[in-house]
């Protein structure tokens, strides 16, 4: 948490995670006076990197909604029509629940209690974990949820293909060149089964990057029309398309197990299995000729990577578990299965990589409904069997239920009818927050506090994301309620039976300690000589934490990155690792000595050599007095900030500009320039000692400044180490175990570190912005290379201004970043406020502003040596054999555009 501001009201900032969809987005929130004042992404969320959607930015307004309930109610009628709703203590409502559920188990048995759980429980940390002790303890067949509508079909294929209906892999959508998408719309939904915050602007990077997008639905849909191709499909088809492709990887001799061959039987049963089903069969059926089913199958199988992902539109139909099955099939019969930029499996931070499987396998059918004789799921019924269980009368028919964050009246199949077929149970009791068209049938209803009010960690979701992360976040505001953790260990209390009592901290404990137990009885267990009682008094020390936050901090302490309780203190650790670092700009350089100091064996991959300077200060820390100076004078650190990016230029210039009488000499752009490349190299050997075949591959043939200079902290020590290796090569590749060089040698990696940087000219990506006349931004600059007028705005697009755009930043380098930003957000609030007094609503650049500062632009960089060296190529400052990055003035000349705004370059209307 965070103090901004002074005075009577202080604004605290908090960050969590969005609880609203499966992207699982960073919130950045600030409040005041108790209330939320402003919600927006957080930009230091690895995941979500500042990513918000609109519901997310909202969220506070669930969590102020007047119609969410803040205590339980209790119904006064039979007809919800005429009914009233009575507020009463939660020892009251317990008492009614007790003796409604009771009641109906002690007259019909156990089974005649049934359960339906709704999506939004898998959102809520306490019903995810404290959900599965409430099945158990109910002791029912009759469990339903909304999983059957929805996800249950990859369930079953993940299953029986992996062994554990959880382990679903998901597309590496930031590697992938090519993804087959099938019954998904990301661009509407931002996607399902798969944790990725802004999954369209993830699918645009794919097509920047030169990947291709294939999406199959019967609709043209928004993702459709943002792909590379859209294949309309005759609804329900999908599973005869998928099969058709493996057809065609049998006959052609296309099938590649990769990575996953020495674990993968049956390949023999699938290619007879899929013999019948030619691409021609196919076509018949899903409307879509043989000729692109055959096309289809090939582009898949050549991609470097790839990855095919089907979404509810596959698993909601006929054949689902089949369409499901064959699309995993198609990822692990060309190498895509585990493999980056295919289909991966996740490693979340709560989930374990110790200890054996379980053994068990997976099956399906162990029990049968007892009207229409369904099989059952992960010991459930289908939802759609539900109505049909309560009103047909007969041994085990159920005659109450719990339901738990969720509304099947509005979002299963036949809802009249199971409308009706509730107002027939004898008794029903809902633990949600809201009246909704199922609740309103319930005698009881237990809210849950909002999404504000509890401890949040997405167990579901983070177990499916496109990268390992985790964020636990505790209750941003105080609650009367009790937390849902709470109120579902009190339901379980009351279906185990009397005997169980009425105290429901005895199941935190219980369910504490087995999570303790089972961390110690590992195979492997780093903590198998621990007690219970010693780790349980180190989890539960806090005690303003709740259950569930206990359960959870021993689900990570225990995890694959974990400490064990300080038994791995150093949880993911490189020591004897065989570490591959590509690049070696500033990250790469900057992180190089503490990897080598801890790893076995570091491989550094340089494509080109840079100029690295030395810095004795480097990592100092502030001297006392400048800190003092900087918290207690006005201003003193801006001066500061300003003082140090004035004449920048002119400093610089002997770097910058070529001396044409001193090259004539045959000499390289300036004396003072010879000067520093002969110092830099001195100090290159000096550090490098007696390696000289390091000399060779570290020595640039650009002169300093050419590129970004680079700080050295121990870059070149590093090299020198017997356990580090400088290939001089760029990469080409990479397989399943290693890297392999432009020279075609396969270098064994076992952790790679990718310190590529970014691409430093694609200014806003990934998001798009959209102009009057509906161009977009990046298409315009596709056709003329990233530019604006002072880096800040750009013709079409009225009321726009960017912090950070094209050539905004001093050539030179060396700069306090926050000096500049504070420059353009002044000239932007000028802007406005000029439009405020006048006014208007439009504020923009003219075409000529625009057009005549970028020529004097272009001319003025044309003179720098990062354009006119023999050495320069594409890099920080260039691209396209264009400046892109920086301005090529002094930074008296770029205050001279926007200092002000200049009415002859700026249209006010």
């Amino acid at each position: 948490m965070t103090d901004v501001g002074s005075g009577m009201a202080t604004d605290t900032i908090h960050h969590r995670t969005c609880p609203l969809c499966e992207a699982s987005c960073g919130l950045e929130l600030t409040v005041r006076d108790g209330a939320v004042l402003r919600i927006r992404g957080d930009r230091d969320n690895v995941l979500s990197r500042g990513f918000i959607c609109p519901k997310g930015s909202a969220l506070q307004k669930l969590h102020e909604d007047p119609d969410r309930l803040r205590a339980p109610v209790v119904r006064r009628g039979d007809d919800p029509a005429t009914a009233t709703w009575e507020e009463v203590t939660w020892e009251e409502a317990f008492a009614i629940v007790e003796e409604g559920l009771r009641g109906v188990q002690d007259r019909h048995g156990r089974d005649a209690v049934a359960a339906y759980f709704g999506n939004p429980g898998v959102h809520s940390l306490g019903a995810v974990i404290f959900n599965a002790p409430l099945i158990r303890a109910m002791g029912s067949r009759n469990i339903f949820s909304a999983s059957t509508v929805d996800q249950m079909p990859k369930h079953v294929s993940s299953g029986y293909l992996f062994g554990n209906p959880i382990s679903i892999p998901v597309p590496d959508l930031d590697r992938t060149d090519f993804l087959l998408m099938l019954g998904a719309n990301p661009y509407e939904s931002n996607g399902s089964l798969c944790t990725a915050p802004d999954f369209p602007g993830r699918m645009k990077a794919i097509r920047d990057r030169g990947g291709r997008i294939v999406t199959v639905d019967p609709r043209n849909t928004r993702t459709a029309q943002n792909s590379d191709e859209w294949i309309p499909i005759r609804p329900g088809t999908d599973a005869h398309l998928l099969v058709a492709m493996l057809h065609v990887l049998f006959t052609e001799d296309l099938v590649d197990l990769g990575s996953v061959a020495a674990f993968t039987t049956g390949v023999t049963e699938i290619a007879a299995a899929v013999e019948p089903f030619t691409p021609e069969r196919a076509a018949a059926i899903t409307g879509i000729d043989a000729e692109t089913i055959v096309r289809l199958a090939r582009e898949l199988a050549a991609a470097p990577t790839a990855a095919v992902y089907g979404r509810i539109g596959t698993h909601t139909v006929e054949f689902g578990t089949l369409a499901s099955w064959a699309a995993e099939a198609l990822n692990i019969c060309t190498g895509n299965l585990d493999s980056p930029g295919g289909m991966m499996f996740p490693l979340a931070a709560h989930e374990s990589g110790r200890g054996k499987g379980r053994g068990r396998g997976f099956t399906t059918g162990r029990r049968h409904s007892r009207v229409r004789n369904h099989p059952e799921i992960r010991s459930e019924f289908p939802v759609a069997a539900l109505a049909e269980e309560i009103t047909t009368p007969g041994e085990g028919q159920i005659r109450a239920l719990i339901t738990v964050a969720g509304n099947p009246v509005l979002s299963t199949p036949s809802a009249d009818r199971l409308d009706e077929a509730l107002g027939e149970l004898e008794f029903m009791v809902s633990v949600d927050p809201w009246l909704n068209e199922t609740t309103r049938r319930a005698n009881v209803i237990l809210p849950p506090p909002s999404a504000l009010e509890r401890s949040d960690y997405h167990l579901a979701f983070l177990a499916m994301a496109v990268h390992n992360f985790a964020e636990w976040s505790g209750p941003l505001f105080p609650t009367e309620s009790l937390q849902e953790s709470d109120i579902l260990a009190r339901l379980t209390l009351i279906v185990t039976g009397p005997e169980a009592g009425s105290d429901h901290t005895v199941l935190y404990d219980l369910m504490i300690d087995g999570a303790l137990q089972a961390a110690i009885a590992l195979a492997d267990s780093p903590i198998a000589d621990r007690s219970v009682e010693e780790l349980k008094a180190i989890v539960t020390a806090d005690p303003d934490r709740m259950a569930v936050d206990h359960i959870v901090d021993i689900m990570i302490r225990t995890g694959a990155y974990g400490d064990w309780f300080g038994a791995v203190p150093d949880g993911l650790s490189l020591e004897g690792k065989r570490v591959g670092v590509i690049g070696n700009g500033s990250t790469g350089v900057q992180l190089l000595a503490p990897v080598a100091a801890e790893a076995g064996h570091v491989t550094v991959f340089q494509r080109t050599p840079q100029w690295i300077s030395p810095r004795d200060r480097y990592g100092m820390v502030m001297e006392p007095e400048v800190r003092w100076m900087i918290d207690s004078v006005p201003g003193y650190w801006n001066w500061c900030r300003y003082t140090s990016i004035m004449g920048l230029f002119t400093f610089h210039q002997d770097f910058l500009l070529t001396d044409e009488e001193f090259e004539a000499t045959g000499g390289r752009i300036s004396a003072k320039s010879e000067f520093v490349r002969s110092m830099l190299t001195d100090y290159i050997k000096a550090q490098i000692g007696d390696r000289p075949d390091l000399l060779e591959k570290l020595l640039p043939d650009y002169a300093p400044m050419v590129r970004r200079p680079v700080v050295d902290n121990g870059w070149y020590a590093a090299l020198t180490r017997p356990n580090v290796e400088l290939v001089a090569s760029a990469v080409e590749s990479m397989d399943a175990t290693g890297v392999i060089d432009a020279n075609g040698n396969h270098h064994d990696i076992d952790v790679l570190i990718c310190a590529t940087g970014f691409d430093v000219v694609k200014y806003l990506a990934p998001a798009e912005y959209i102009g009057l006349e509906g161009q977009r931004l990046h298409d315009r600059w596709a056709d003329e290379s990233p530019r604006a007028y002072a880096g800040m705005m750009v013709p079409g697009f009225p009321n726009f201004f960017m912090l950070y755009g094209p050539n905004s930043q001093p050539v030179s380098g060396g700069v306090s970043l926050p000096s500049w930003y504070q420059m353009w957000s002044a000239f932007a609030a000028m802007c406005v406020t000029t439009m405020i007094d006048e006014g208007t609503t439009r504020v923009e650049v003219t075409e000529k502003a625009f057009t005549d500062y970028n020529e004097r632009l272009d001319r003025e960089a044309a003179k720098l040596t990062m354009l006119t060296d023999s050495s320069s190529a594409d890099n920080y400052y260039v691209q396209g054999g264009r400046l892109q990055t920086s301005a090529p003035w002094e930074t008296a000349v770029y205050v001279s555009y926007i200092g002000a705004p200049n009415r002859e370059h700026i249209s006010f209307s």
